[in-house]
């Protein structure tokens, strides 16, 4: 949690996830995150979900996978928007 000098929320953050490791060096994992962000007077509150799996069958090679999808904020929207100011929306990554 961070706040400005006159006492006023800006951001804070938080995260759990669970992860399980098997042989040969493979995890999978699952993660949760929250947060809020104070931007130009418009409070943010945003979260993501995130889903991993790694493996290294050999030294010589690994492989990995993450899939991310929530809400963020988008600091630059079309400038046909009204009003022109940043908004929350969906994301996959």
């Amino acid at each position: 949690m961070d706040w400005n000098h006159a006492g006023i929320l800006q951001d804070w953050g938080a995260a759990l996830g669970f992860q399980v490791d098997f042989a040969k060096q493979t995890t999978i994992s699952i993660s949760r995150g929250e947060a809020y962000e104070l931007f130009e007077n418009i409070g943010f509150r945003k979260h993501s979900t995130s889903f991993l799996v790694s493996t290294q069958p050999y030294k010589w090679i690994s492989f990995s996978a993450r899939y991310t999808q929530g809400i963020g904020e988008n600091f630059f929207p079309a400038q046909s928007l009204v009003p022109f100011q940043p908004f929350l929306e969906r994301k996959a990554l």
